[in-house]
């Protein structure tokens, strides 16, 4: 598998231990100081619609270890900023791809059990089916057991016992994010049904329902901000970067801070 990475909003709302990016530069004025994200940016660059932050700056934000670089990136094509409100006073920063002036935009969908985020924009693609949505969000309000929720929830879209019995929460290979995972077989049910990993004939495997793992796919979860996200890329050039998706949350005096 190649790595490249609701509810009402009273279940979204909840608290949690932030950690705070470098400060925004301080206001200069009394009137300035009053309503957080008035004055200007740092550098003089623009600011969010929604949040307020500072384009430039909320990078920040982000696990620098998180960041995708140009690398192999289209002729024309960057990483750049950009959000998604969540409902709760949070939001959602990720690289998005940006090419030849055009950034991809993620929606916010709600649903009954879990929401989605779905494509607006791409930066990359011409087109995007407006039912695509490759991020499906659970949250993990009031769950102890977030592997346990992702497992339970994994299970529901398994017709068949013996393999759902099977499944199990998996830690991706070494060099993933620590906070992904995969819903996969374990290795007694993978040697009786003799599924194998590799490119061969007869090898490759799809296991776990819908949500599960899939060695043709790049799918997989992970747990961060107080929600499991899925991510369903599929085989082609992703237009953000999934490990990058950072939530953050407004807080009382109005100020924004990234949340664990």
């Amino acid at each position: 598998m190649k790595i490249p990475l609701l509810f009402a909003a009273i279940a979204l709302a909840f608290g949690a231990a932030g950690c705070t990016p470098r400060a925004e530069k301080p206001a200069t004025s009394p009137a300035a100081a009053a309503v957080p994200g008035s004055e200007p940016c740092a550098d003089d660059g623009p600011r969010f619609a929604g949040t307020g932050l500072c384009v430039g700056r909320s990078v920040n934000y982000l696990d620098p270890a998180r960041l995708d670089t140009k690398e192999g990136l289209p002729d024309g094509c960057s990483w750049e900023m950009n959000e998604t409100l969540l409902p709760g006073d949070e939001a959602l920063l990720y690289q998005a791809l940006s090419c030849k002036g055009k950034k991809t935009e993620l929606e916010f969908r709600g649903g009954a059990k879990t929401a989605t985020l779905g494509v607006r924009q791409s930066g990359f693609f011409e087109t995007v089916r407006a039912e695509y949505e490759p991020v499906r969000i659970l949250s993990l309000f009031e769950v102890a057991d977030p592997k346990a929720r992702i497992l339970a929830f994994a299970r529901e879209g398994i017709e068949n016992p013996e393999e759902s019995a099977a499944c199990e929460v998996s830690a991706l290979e070494a060099g993933a994010p620590s906070d992904a995972f995969v819903v996969d077989a374990n290795a007694d049910y993978k040697a009786k049904k003799k599924l194998v990993e590799g490119p061969g004939p007869g090898q490759g495997y799809a296991v776990c329902g819908p949500y599960g793992y899939s060695s043709d796919a790049n799918q997989y979860w992970r747990i961060t901000g107080g929600y499991a996200f899925f991510f369903d890329l599929g085989q082609d050039l992703p237009d953000f970067n999934p490990n990058s998706l950072t939530v953050i949350r407004k807080g009382a005096d109005g100020s924004w801070v990234a949340v664990k």
